[in-house]
């Protein structure tokens, strides 16, 4: 689930596996390739998440 949070989005690189049970919020940019798994939760509270 990709959710806005304080009226950023994140960006998330179409080769990147997001599971469909993880929550990413926020200014999080996830780049190519990038594997996220089962359950995890990434939020973006007041600085960028850039995740290789």
């Amino acid at each position: 689930m990709h959710i806005e949070h304080q009226k950023k989005e994140p960006i998330i690189h179409p080769s990147a596996w997001i599971d469909s049970n993880a929550i990413i919020s926020g200014e999080v940019l996830i780049e190519e390739d990038v594997y996220i798994s089962y359950g995890t939760v990434i939020t973006a509270e007041g600085a960028p998440i850039h995740i290789k």
